[in-house]
């Protein structure tokens, strides 16, 4: 490659590659690997690459209290994703969502419900 040579532009594999290598080499050194980091990071470089994934944010119930889980999906399947993970978990949120697929919210949420600040991403 000359200097002032422009690169060829970077195959989805390799976007997705690369993305990888970053949260493990964060993750040597003590910064947390979790599925939203991952998650964020991939979509933020797909939609950058004009992929059209959509971002899911997921919650359920373990012993430990309520757990979160994020994904992405392309063309409404999951993208990247160990088969049938995101169906352990319930879907409550996606970006960019559509206003008009928002559930109605009729009562406010109980005093004793949990906050999604209570929640913690795996």
């Amino acid at each position: 490659e000359k200097a002032g040579e422009i690169r060829s532009p970077l195959t989805l594999d390799r976007v997705v590659y690369l993305c990888e290598r970053v949260l493990r080499i964060f993750q040597r050194h003590r910064y947390k690997y979790s599925c939203l980091k991952r998650s964020l990071l991939l979509y933020h470089f797909l939609r950058y690459y004009q992929v059209s994934v959509v971002i899911n944010f997921g919650v359920k119930w373990m012993d430990a209290g309520l757990t979160g889980h994020s994904w992405l999906t392309l063309d409404e399947a999951p993208y990247l994703e160990p088969p049938g993970k995101p169906d352990l978990f319930t879907h409550f949120f996606s970006l960019p969502g559509d206003p008009d697929d928002l559930p109605d919210r009729e009562e406010p949420q109980a005093a004793d419900s949990p906050s999604l600040e209570d929640v913690s991403f795996d």
